[in-house]
Order: C-alpha cells, then structure tokens, then sequence
C-alpha cells in the first residue's frame, strides 16, 4: 500500500468491513467533517484504492451471494431529500490470487481490481500428505484456476495465503488442525509460484462482518465449529487478535484435565470434544463398542469430516439413539463454551458458523439453551445468535483485500484524526471533494485600508459617544 496519513488506514480498515459506504457514513462512523470524509474518499480514489458502486452496475437481488452486499449498496445509495449519494468499494490495484484451506478442505480463485471472484476450484485435503503435498496441491489449483478466470501468472499481483493456524513470534506458525503447517509454509511456497505469499489469518469474521446490516453492533463474536473451535472478537470495527495474536482460541480452552488428547498436545480441550473431526472419532468408537445405531460404519470410516458429520446430522433428526447421545455430549460442552463467552465477553451479537453447527438452526438452539445454566444473569441478557450467512467467495474477497491493504485494522492514534479533520477541512488539492462556499467580495479600491505612515502615526480619533437619556421620568 502506498504511503498515506494514518487516517486513510482507518478509512480503508472501514471499508474492508463495509460491502460499500457512502461519504456521509464514512464521516459519521470515523467522527469527522463531511469534507474531511469527501477529502479521504477521493484520495484514495485517486490512487485506485476505491471505486464508485453506481447503483445501476447493482449485481442481481435474487443471487444469495450478493443479497447483502445489495442492500448495503442500495442503502447507502439513497439520499433523504432524492438527491443520490454516491456508494463507494474498496478496489484492488492488481488481481490476486486466493487459496483458503479450511481444515479438511481447500480453495483457491483469483479476485480481479473489482472485487470480482474467478475459476473457484475446491479440493479435499484427505490425501495431501505434508507440506510438500500442500504445495503441490496450490501449484495444481493454481494451473486449474488461471485459465477459468483468463488470466496468467504474470498477471498477478501475489497469492494470499489463509490457514488453520496462529502465530507463535515472528517467525513462528503453529496449526492444531493441519500438522504440517510452520513458519517455512509461506516462503516455500512463494520459491515454488514465483510469486510474493502474504499470509491472512481470520478471514471469516471479518467476512461475515461485512454482511450486518446498519446500525451495526458495537461488538461480534464469530464462534466457528469445523475441523477446529475458535471465537474471534470484533469491537469498534476492528478484530482483536491480542498481544500475540492469540486471541479467539476457546476451542483450547480445557475443559476437563483428563480428556482426550488434543491437536495442541493438551488434553480435554473443547476442541478435541467438539470439532468435526472428534464428533466423527467419537462416534465410530462407540460402533466398535458394539452400540446399536443405523449409521454407516464404512461411510464414517472413508468419507471426510465433514461428509461423516451430515451423515450423523441425518440419523440425529431420524432419532437414532447413538446419534442422540453422541451430540448430546457435544452439545453440553458447546454449552459450557458459549456461556464462557457470555460471562466474559458480553457482546451484542454471536454468529455461529463451521460446518458443524452452519445451516442446522436446532444444533444451534441445542447449545443455546445448554449454556444457559452456566451464564450469569441468563435471563437478563440479550445476546442473540445469528446463523452465519457468508460464502466462500465472501472470505476469498477478504484475503486478497488484506493481500493489498496489511495495514488495515491497526488502530490509528487519535491524534491522526484530529489533525486530518482540521487538514480536510481547509484542503483545497481536490475541488470535487470540497463542499461549496461562498466567495468572499472584494472590498472596493476606495474603500479598502491606507497603509501610508502618515495615517498610522496619526492619533485615533475618538469615538463619538452616544446622548445619554434622562434618566428621570
């Protein structure tokens, strides 16, 4: 990202959590004079950063995947009086290329300048074996994906890399989900492509903060149950990762000191309970125990996590009693994990989301009223749960955005935005981006000044004062 004021990062960090904003909002949201938002706007207009959404080039309501980026747009594309206000988007300066491996599964796309997402491919990682296979399987993805969005490879910018993962230092990377993942994943990979590798961590929240509608929560808690457990924070617009950016790890919160062995080297994580890959270990335990069930032991065996979770999904809702009791066990524990987020986070909204709890609202309702007995003051608090509504693509946009803009999310001290409203407000680089103001008349030549020596050597003549009126009556 080119250099710029600590401003224009907020603004950017705004509109990489916004589907498209509006001068106005912008001015609101960051507590600055319209002209100070008009300034920022066009300024990074001028340098490609952002573009203008015309609420004719709208994409189709009726496409799921942009319903909520339409009612964004189209909401801050209406004005109170009839008059438009413009919608802006961020832009990219060169297209990326994206892959995502989620746990168990992979993805990869190029995003182009628009935001615009290509040739999505997506690939089981079941038989990827190390971090040579996991190369191997990008350098493939990337031959499949390049000719489906008419690209080359010189025609990228870099790939942005997200993963299961988090970082221990600076030099350190640590996955609980995929062994093989360390700090020499991203160079290796980009001595392989040929290509710059940025590597982005927490996507998804961010995705799916994007989608909320206005007004927009002071904080969201992302509680994700896939082949991993996570609780990510955003407050203020900002996803709080903490010091070592650790933050968001509730599935290796312990619950019981004695539980089974966890992807970290711990034991009685909620994750080693919860996760995808432990509700199907669990299950094909209690088959081999003898436990009478309809499930298919050879389906569980072969098919991936996620695959074996909709197949136990099926016999939960057929009654099977296996099934039963086995959510069961993982509904308390989810429970337990939600009132903690309750009691110690508190916050106005929770999106659930992974492919274990996504699109089954009465999994959801389970572990709702599980937590219950185990939050404080449950009846008197108001944190609803939200089914997670964003895609694929939706994430993949987001990793080439903070491919392009790293330094969005850090928080600009406050002085920054004092100074740039006080520069905005009197900034006169960009005529279109300045409100109109009333020229200022000349005063006439006979009237203006003298600067003569005599004159201002001269006494001041007195004031003439007023008649007093009498004061009796």
């Amino acid at each position: 990202m080119r250099a710029g004021s600590l401003s224009d990062h907020s603004l950017l960090d705004y509109m990489l959590h916004r589907a498209a904003v509006s001068a106005p909002e912008v001015a609101r949201a960051l507590h600055v004079p319209p002209s100070t938002a008009m300034s920022m706007m066009a300024r990074l207009v001028r340098r490609g950063q952002a573009m203008r959404v015309p609420t004719t080039d709208l994409p189709d309501e009726t496409t799921p995947n942009n319903a909520a980026s339409v009612a964004n747009v189209a909401a801050v594309s209406t004005s109170r009086r009839g008059r438009p206000v413009v919608a802006y988007g961020l832009r990219l300066p060169a297209p990326v290329a994206v892959v995502l491996f989620d746990g168990s599964e992979a993805s990869g796309a190029v995003v182009d300048a628009g935001l615009a997402v290509r040739g999505v491919r997506r690939q089981e990682l079941a038989a990827v074996e190390g971090q040579a296979g996991a190369i191997a399987l990008v350098e493939r993805m990337l031959a499949r994906v390049l000719p489906a969005a008419g690209l080359a490879r010189g025609d990228l910018a870099g790939l942005g890399l997200s993963i299961n993962a988090v970082p221990l230092g600076a030099r350190t990377l640590a996955s609980s989900v995929l062994p093989w993942v360390d700090a020499s994943l991203a160079p290796r990979l980009a001595d392989a492509l040929g290509l710059p590798v940025h590597l982005v961590l927490t996507p998804t929240i961010v995705a799916e903060h994007r989608l909320l509608p206005e007004p927009l929560p002071g904080s969201m808690v992302y509680l994700r149950v896939g082949d991993g457990v996570s609780s990510h924070f955003i407050a203020g617009r900002r996803c709080h990762a903490g010091h070592g950016s650790l933050a968001g790890e509730l599935g290796h919160v312990s619950l019981e000191a004695d539980g089974p062995l966890c992807g970290c080297g711990r034991r009685g994580c909620l994750e080693a309970w919860c996760s995808g890959p432990a509700i199907v270990r669990a299950v094909r335990e209690d088959l081999r125990a003898g436990v009478a069930s309809t499930l298919d032991a050879g389906l569980l065996q072969r098919a991936s996590a996620r695959a074996a979770v909709d197949h136990i999904a099926q016999a939960w809702r057929a009654g099977d009693s296996l099934a039963r009791t086995a959510m069961d066990r993982v509904f308390d524990r989810l429970g337990r994990g939600l009132a903690i987020i309750l009691n110690l986070v508190d916050p106005d909204l929770i999106v659930v989301g992974g492919y274990v709890l996504r699109d089954r609202p009465e999994w959801i309702e389970e572990v709702r009223r599980r937590a219950l007995p185990w939050t404080l003051h449950a009846a008197r608090r108001e944190n609803p749960l939200r089914v997670a509504r964003a895609t694929l693509e939706d994430e993949l946009r987001v990793i080439a955005c903070h491919y392009h803009y790293p330094l969005a999310g850090k928080t600009p001290p406050s002085s920054a935005l004092e100074g740039e409203a006080k520069r905005g407000a009197n900034d006169e680089s960009d005529p279109d981006s300045q409100p109109r103001r009333r020229r200022a008349r000349a005063k006439p030549a006979h009237r203006a000044k003298s600067a003569s020596p005599a004159r201002s050597l001269a006494r001041p003549r007195p004031r003439p004062r007023k008649k007093l009126r009498s004061l009796l009556a």
